[in-house]
């Protein structure tokens, strides 16, 4: 006789967000994902379109290409951390969204609504951003 074990949700895990883009929106994203020995870094690339607000607008791509990467590998209970406050409080609908930024936000959270649950916070600069701004200015120079 087999027995079922019963199938509990993935726990959460923790990924902490950094970015940079250039001028003409092509950026890479950085996520530091788990917690303690499990922890690993995550490097997408992506591009934000061009808009009136482009580092609004790069913070929105950013997030959207790591959602989807991290969904692509399984993952579905997601509890971000990111040093973009204006973005953290979109999510929050703390603020209505600018009309630039309307495209971009809805794809963020169509890319968000197919979680089975994430939260977004804000906290201080970290490395990750200064990483993805290094090697945005690498790419710009070269």
């Amino acid at each position: 006789m087999t027995t079922r074990r019963p199938r509990y949700p993935n726990p959460p895990i923790d990924a902490t967000v950094g970015y940079a883009a250039d001028r003409s929106g092509g950026g890479v994203a950085y996520a530091r994902v788990g917690t303690g020995p499990e922890q690993h870094l995550l490097r997408v690339p992506f591009r934000a379109g061009r808009t009136a607000l482009p580092d609004r607008a790069a913070g929105y791509a950013a997030l959207t290409a790591v959602t989807r990467a991290l969904r692509a590998k399984g993952r579905g209970r997601i509890r971000f951390a990111l040093d973009d406050s204006a973005l953290v409080e979109d999510l929050a609908g703390r603020r209505p969204v600018p009309d630039a930024l309307v495209l971009p936000y809805v794809h963020l959270r169509c890319s968000l609504n197919q979680l089975e649950d994430f939260s977004v916070e804000f906290i201080a600069p970290g490395d990750l951003a200064q990483r993805a701004r290094a090697e945005v200015a690498l790419n710009v120079a070269a």
